[in-house]
């Protein structure tokens, strides 16, 4: 289990890392505020991408439920 959290920190500081460097090339082309509105977007579509795929779990596992209460 400690293996586990040890990676996951290190993906987070790599993730961390390489947005520096990213932020940086993707301002030369894009004036501020269409850098901010396209990372602004990006997160809201990854955001929406997770609730879907929750809420399909959770109404699997409220389905599952009601079956087995009869």
């Amino acid at each position: 289990m400690q293996i586990r959290g040890t990676l996951m920190l290190l993906g987070a500081a790599f993730f961390w890392g390489t947005t520096f460097v990213a932020q940086l090339s993707g301002m030369e082309g894009l004036g501020p505020f269409s850098y901010a509105a396209a990372r602004y977007f990006m997160g809201f579509a990854s955001l929406v991408a997770v609730l879907i795929v929750t809420r399909k779990q959770r109404a699997r596992e409220r389905r599952r439920q009601n079956y087995r209460r009869g």
